[in-house]
């Protein structure tokens, strides 16, 4: 699978948000508790399914909502060819 073809649904922002915050990915991972290589896969939209845990304490450490941090870009998939019956 492509990097580009990963999330395709949900884009993460942080990038941005640390930017307004004039946090660095560094300083976030030590606020986090965690590496730098999870952080970076959270800026980079590396990750494939966002794990919501992960983005809950993102919002706690940069003081931002959910969707300061998360937006949802409409695909090219055809939903007509796709219905699923539940």
């Amino acid at each position: 699978m492509k990097s580009d073809q990963k999330n395709k649904g949900i884009l993460i922002n942080l990038k941005v948000v640390l930017d307004k915050k004039n946090m660095t990915k560094k300083e976030l991972a030590k606020k986090m508790n965690t590496s730098i290589g999870v952080v970076n896969r959270y800026y980079y939209n590396k990750i494939i399914m966002p794990n919501s845990n992960m983005i809950c304490r993102m919002c706690r450490v940069l003081n931002c909502n959910i969707s300061d941090l998360l937006t949802f870009k409409e695909s090219n998939i055809e939903y007509e060819n796709n219905k699923t019956s539940y």
